[in-house]
Protein backbone atom coordinates (compact mmCIF):
# COMPACT_ATOMS: atom_id res chain seq x y z
CA UNK A 1 0.00 0.00 0.00
CA UNK A 2 1.40 3.50 -0.89
CA UNK A 3 0.17 7.08 -1.25
CA UNK A 4 0.27 9.78 -3.59
CA UNK A 5 -0.13 13.53 -2.43
CA UNK A 6 -0.15 16.94 -4.18
CA UNK A 7 -0.81 20.17 -3.56
CA UNK A 8 0.22 24.23 -4.44
CA UNK A 9 0.69 24.53 -0.52
CA UNK A 10 3.20 23.13 1.34
CA UNK A 11 1.49 23.24 4.73
CA UNK A 12 -1.58 21.60 2.86
CA UNK A 13 1.08 18.96 1.43
CA UNK A 14 2.60 18.22 4.96
CA UNK A 15 -0.87 17.63 6.55
CA UNK A 16 -2.06 15.30 3.54
CA UNK A 17 1.60 13.14 4.21
CA UNK A 18 0.83 12.98 8.11
CA UNK A 19 -3.01 11.94 7.05
CA UNK A 20 -1.45 8.87 4.70
CA UNK A 21 1.33 8.02 6.85
CA UNK A 22 -0.41 4.76 7.40
CA UNK A 23 0.22 3.93 4.20
CA UNK A 24 4.01 2.82 4.07
CA UNK A 25 6.98 4.65 5.43
CA UNK A 26 9.56 2.82 4.10
CA UNK A 27 10.51 5.46 1.20
CA UNK A 28 9.55 8.35 -0.31
CA UNK A 29 9.65 10.78 -2.81
CA UNK A 30 9.18 14.70 -2.80
CA UNK A 31 8.73 16.87 -6.78
CA UNK A 32 8.06 20.26 -7.23
CA UNK A 33 7.13 21.49 -10.34
CA UNK A 34 7.33 25.30 -11.26
CA UNK A 35 4.49 27.18 -12.94
CA UNK A 36 5.46 26.39 -16.63
CA UNK A 37 5.48 22.26 -15.33
CA UNK A 38 9.08 21.69 -15.46
CA UNK A 39 10.90 19.89 -12.55
CA UNK A 40 12.51 21.93 -10.33
CA UNK A 41 13.03 19.84 -7.20
CA UNK A 42 13.28 15.71 -7.37
CA UNK A 43 13.95 14.03 -3.94
CA UNK A 44 13.96 10.03 -3.10
CA UNK A 45 14.75 8.46 -0.10
CA UNK A 46 14.59 5.85 2.25
CA UNK A 47 12.40 5.81 5.31
CA UNK A 48 9.52 8.43 5.89
CA UNK A 49 8.58 11.71 4.61
CA UNK A 50 8.91 14.81 6.15
CA UNK A 51 8.08 17.96 4.03
CA UNK A 52 10.32 20.21 6.44
CA UNK A 53 13.10 18.82 6.13
CA UNK A 54 13.15 20.03 2.07
CA UNK A 55 14.08 23.48 0.93
CA UNK A 56 10.64 24.09 -0.97
CA UNK A 57 8.62 27.47 -0.82
CA UNK A 58 5.47 28.23 -1.78
CA UNK A 59 4.74 30.62 -4.10
CA UNK A 60 5.24 31.09 -8.02
CA UNK A 61 2.48 28.91 -9.09
CA UNK A 62 4.78 25.44 -7.88
CA UNK A 63 3.23 22.71 -7.13
CA UNK A 64 4.27 19.56 -4.95
CA UNK A 65 3.50 15.98 -6.07
CA UNK A 66 5.05 13.46 -3.17
CA UNK A 67 4.70 9.39 -2.80
CA UNK A 68 5.08 7.53 0.00
CA UNK A 69 5.80 3.88 -0.25
CA UNK A 70 5.41 0.32 1.36
CA UNK A 71 6.76 -1.86 -1.43
CA UNK A 72 3.60 -4.63 -2.47
CA UNK A 73 6.91 -6.34 -4.59
CA UNK A 74 9.95 -7.87 -4.10
CA UNK A 75 11.44 -4.39 -5.47
CA UNK A 76 12.64 -2.64 -2.59
CA UNK A 77 16.15 -1.07 -3.52
CA UNK A 78 16.53 2.48 -4.30
CA UNK A 79 16.11 2.31 -8.31
CA UNK A 80 12.26 1.20 -7.19
CA UNK A 81 11.42 4.37 -5.23
CA UNK A 82 8.57 6.14 -7.17
CA UNK A 83 8.16 7.38 -9.17
CA UNK A 84 9.27 5.29 -12.40
CA UNK A 85 10.54 7.15 -14.90
CA UNK A 86 11.35 6.25 -18.75
CA UNK A 87 13.12 9.39 -20.40
CA UNK A 88 11.38 12.18 -18.85
CA UNK A 89 8.37 10.32 -18.39
CA UNK A 90 7.45 9.43 -14.84
CA UNK A 91 4.74 7.91 -13.08
CA UNK A 92 3.61 7.56 -9.37
CA UNK A 93 1.17 4.36 -8.66
CA UNK A 94 -0.63 3.22 -5.79
CA UNK A 95 -1.35 -0.50 -6.04
CA UNK A 96 0.03 -3.90 -7.59
CA UNK A 97 -0.23 -5.59 -10.92
CA UNK A 98 -0.63 -9.26 -10.68
CA UNK A 99 2.05 -11.38 -10.81
CA UNK A 100 0.81 -13.35 -14.40
CA UNK A 101 -0.15 -9.69 -15.90
CA UNK A 102 3.56 -9.06 -14.85
CA UNK A 103 4.46 -11.69 -16.90
CA UNK A 104 2.57 -10.38 -19.78
CA UNK A 105 3.40 -7.19 -19.99
CA UNK A 106 7.37 -8.55 -19.79
CA UNK A 107 6.41 -10.62 -22.55
CA UNK A 108 4.84 -7.87 -24.85
CA UNK A 109 7.63 -5.34 -24.51
CA UNK A 110 10.58 -7.99 -24.75
CA UNK A 111 11.26 -6.67 -21.30
CA UNK A 112 13.15 -8.41 -18.41
CA UNK A 113 12.18 -5.18 -15.88
CA UNK A 114 10.16 -6.84 -12.56
CA UNK A 115 8.58 -3.78 -11.40
CA UNK A 116 5.28 -3.56 -12.04
CA UNK A 117 4.97 0.21 -12.04
CA UNK A 118 7.98 1.08 -14.52
CA UNK A 119 6.10 -1.59 -16.87
CA UNK A 120 2.83 0.33 -16.37
CA UNK A 121 4.84 3.16 -17.37
CA UNK A 122 5.84 1.46 -20.67
CA UNK A 123 2.82 -0.16 -21.43
CA UNK A 124 0.82 3.69 -21.20
CA UNK A 125 3.61 5.26 -23.15
CA UNK A 126 3.43 2.40 -26.48
CA UNK A 127 0.24 2.59 -26.20
CA UNK A 128 -1.65 5.67 -24.67
CA UNK A 129 -3.86 3.61 -21.88
CA UNK A 130 -4.30 1.38 -19.45
CA UNK A 131 -6.75 -0.91 -21.19
CA UNK A 132 -6.65 -4.32 -20.12
CA UNK A 133 -3.90 -4.29 -16.96
CA UNK A 134 -5.16 -6.65 -14.01
CA UNK A 135 -4.44 -5.29 -10.92
CA UNK A 136 -5.20 -2.72 -8.92
CA UNK A 137 -3.68 1.38 -9.16
CA UNK A 138 -4.11 4.90 -8.98
CA UNK A 139 -1.12 6.90 -10.77
CA UNK A 140 0.14 10.53 -11.35
CA UNK A 141 1.65 10.61 -14.79
CA UNK A 142 3.93 13.25 -15.79
CA UNK A 143 4.33 13.18 -19.52
CA UNK A 144 5.61 16.09 -22.17
CA UNK A 145 5.45 18.72 -18.77
CA UNK A 146 1.35 17.88 -18.34
CA UNK A 147 0.09 15.97 -15.07
CA UNK A 148 -2.67 13.50 -16.13
CA UNK A 149 -4.80 11.16 -13.34
CA UNK A 150 -6.28 7.83 -13.56
CA UNK A 151 -7.40 5.24 -11.32
CA UNK A 152 -9.72 2.14 -11.54
CA UNK A 153 -12.12 1.36 -9.58
CA UNK A 154 -10.03 0.03 -6.89
CA UNK A 155 -7.54 2.04 -5.89
CA UNK A 156 -8.60 5.29 -4.46
CA UNK A 157 -7.24 9.05 -5.32
CA UNK A 158 -9.63 12.31 -4.06
CA UNK A 159 -9.31 15.87 -5.08
CA UNK A 160 -10.53 19.12 -4.10
CA UNK A 161 -11.18 22.62 -5.61
CA UNK A 162 -7.73 23.66 -4.55
CA UNK A 163 -6.01 21.38 -6.16
CA UNK A 164 -4.66 19.04 -3.71
CA UNK A 165 -5.12 15.41 -4.09
CA UNK A 166 -4.76 12.44 -1.73
CA UNK A 167 -4.81 8.64 -1.58
CA UNK A 168 -6.68 9.14 1.75
CA UNK A 169 -10.31 11.01 1.99
CA UNK A 170 -9.66 14.12 3.01
CA UNK A 171 -12.00 17.54 4.23
CA UNK A 172 -14.27 18.49 1.17
CA UNK A 173 -12.12 16.17 -0.76
CA UNK A 174 -13.95 13.78 -3.85
CA UNK A 175 -13.01 10.53 -5.60
CA UNK A 176 -11.49 10.80 -8.77
CA UNK A 177 -13.57 8.95 -11.49
CA UNK A 178 -12.59 6.01 -12.16
CA UNK A 179 -11.50 3.81 -15.51
CA UNK A 180 -10.77 7.43 -17.25
CA UNK A 181 -7.46 8.72 -17.81
CA UNK A 182 -7.35 12.65 -17.31
CA UNK A 183 -5.73 15.73 -18.13
CA UNK A 184 -4.97 17.79 -14.93
CA UNK A 185 -4.25 21.04 -14.56
CA UNK A 186 -4.65 22.06 -10.69
CA UNK A 187 -4.54 25.86 -11.50
CA UNK A 188 -7.97 25.78 -13.82
CA UNK A 189 -11.32 26.21 -13.14
CA UNK A 190 -11.59 23.48 -15.25
CA UNK A 191 -8.73 20.95 -13.87
CA UNK A 192 -9.70 17.67 -15.91
CA UNK A 193 -10.25 16.91 -19.41
CA UNK A 194 -10.94 12.88 -20.30
CA UNK A 195 -8.60 11.80 -23.16
CA UNK A 196 -8.81 8.14 -22.69
CA UNK A 197 -11.06 5.43 -21.04
CA UNK A 198 -10.94 2.18 -19.73
CA UNK A 199 -12.20 -0.70 -18.15
CA UNK A 200 -11.25 -1.65 -14.94
CA UNK A 201 -10.18 -5.85 -15.69
CA UNK A 202 -11.40 -7.74 -12.27
CA UNK A 203 -13.53 -6.21 -9.62
CA UNK A 204 -13.97 -7.29 -6.97
CA UNK A 205 -10.71 -8.03 -6.98
CA UNK A 206 -9.00 -11.17 -6.24
CA UNK A 207 -5.48 -11.67 -5.64
CA UNK A 208 -3.94 -15.38 -5.78
CA UNK A 209 -0.45 -16.46 -5.59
Amino acid sequence: MCSIIGSYSKERLSNLAELNSYRGSHSHSLYVLDKDTNIEYSHRGFGPLVISDHPIADGDGRYFIAHQQAPTTEAKGEQSIHPAQINNNLLWHNGIIKEDDVMRLQELYGSNEAWDTRLLLMHYLQSDNVEGVDGTFACVLYRNNELHLFRNEISPLFYSEQGDISSTYFANSVSLDENKVLTFDPASDNMFNVVAEFTTKENPYYFIQ
